[in-house]
């Protein structure tokens, strides 16, 4: 939403935050792995004005250039240079099984700008958890990739039971927290948490109250640009070279859906992707109460 301002950009999931080197990003993310799609669509579209299997192609090309020498920080600066004088929206998932991992993320992106805002979107607990089991369920029909969905189920396993439990509340815990953490150490002027079910029950709200944080206009047409999400360049399925870079859910249908802001969950209630019948942990339930939560 936010990145179809008029005076900003809304990239696909680039993650280049997510390591510190472009040499580690193509080992990581570019050989013939989907999650490098995001920033391949990135380059096709900024760099060579457009995404076709061609200039796909030369933005492959353009990053592994930049594999020797480059930090993987430079390329997100390359880019915004190039979009000057607009504002980047970046949103790519924190996610890991180790909060340093998401720490580090969360640094690099601190350190690629002292001047970034940061919005700190949550979800509930249970709602995120039924996500994440679904998104699961996509990763293997859509790009079966055996290295990357046993990554992501390593992500939301709860280590702890006897065999282990796949519970994303691991994750969402894992993730929340190190991002609570991380905010309380950088001046309360350069971010702000929202509940996602408060952004689809009210996003006009949402969005002025944003766009005035931000200190970009919030006229009427800023505001409907902001609600037409399927106007994003990357709002669809891409090129055969690189399709993916986003929730292939939203890429399927990508529009503001306000009928998902839901109904209200209780915190202290079974979870029914486990066996034996139990909850949200006490931590998990006491940082969902901070945020709001029921």
């Amino acid at each position: 939403m936010l990145g179809q301002h008029p005076q900003m950009f809304g990239l696909p999931e680039m993650r280049v935050f997510e390591v510190d080197s472009m040499r580690e990003w193509w080992f990581r993310y570019g050989a013939g792995n989907a999650d490098g799609d995001g920033l391949f669509r990135s380059v096709a579209e900024i760099v060579f004005g457009g995404q076709t299997p061609g200039t796909v192609r030369r933005a492959k090309e353009w990053v592994r250039q930049r594999c020797r020498l480059c930090q993987s920080a430079e390329v997100f600066d390359e880019l915004g240079e190039r979009l000057r004088p607009l504002r980047l929206v970046e949103k790519t998932p924190l996610e890991g099984v180790h909060e340093r991992e998401i720490r580090q993320g969360l640094e690099r992106r601190f350190r690629s700008s002292r001047q970034s805002f940061f919005i700190h979107l949550v979800r509930h607990p249970i709602d995120y958890c039924r996500s994440q089991l679904q998104h699961l369920r996509r990763m293997a029909e859509v790009a079966p990739d055996r290295q990357r969905v046993e990554r992501r189920y390593a992500w939301v396993t709860d280590a702890t039971t006897d065999p282990p439990t796949i519970d994303p509340q691991v994750l969402w815990l894992r993730v929340n927290q190190s991002i609570a953490e991380f905010l309380d150490r950088i001046p309360k002027s350069r971010w702000m948490r929202i509940r996602s079910e408060s952004v689809l029950q009210d996003p006009d709200g949402f969005l002025v109250g944003a766009s005035k944080w931000l200190g970009v206009r919030y006229d009427p047409l800023a505001l409907d640009e902001m609600k037409h999400p399927e106007r994003s360049p990357f709002a669809c399925i891409g090129p055969i070279n690189a399709r993916w870079g986003s929730d292939p859910s939203f890429l399927s249908d990508p529009r503001l859906r306000t009928s998902r802001a839901g109904i209200a969950q209780c915190l202290n209630q079974a979870l029914p992707w486990r066996k034996d019948g139990k909850g949200l942990t006490k931590p998990v339930r006491s940082l969902a109460m901070e945020f709001g939560y029921q």
